[in-house]
């Protein structure tokens, strides 16, 4: 369950950056500084889905390790 569910978060995720960049409102043409604040936010809140999966498979997978 938990390969399909990673897999499909790494569809969403390059396809949201990409519409984010394509539909962008925040005039950040010419403004570095301004650019690169919106793109911290955005790939940071893109990405932390699959880091927030990735660490709960990692979690269940230790739970059940003995040792």
């Amino acid at each position: 369950m938990a390969i399909p569910l990673v897999l499909f978060l790494l569809y969403l995720v390059p396809r949201g950056m990409l519409s984010h960049v394509i539909n962008d409102r925040h005039h950040c043409k010419g403004r570095l500084a301004k650019s690169l604040g919106w793109a911290l936010l955005w790939a940071t809140l893109y990405t932390a889905p699959l880091v927030g999966v990735v660490w709960y498979v990692h979690f269940l997978s230790a739970r059940e390790m003995p040792g």
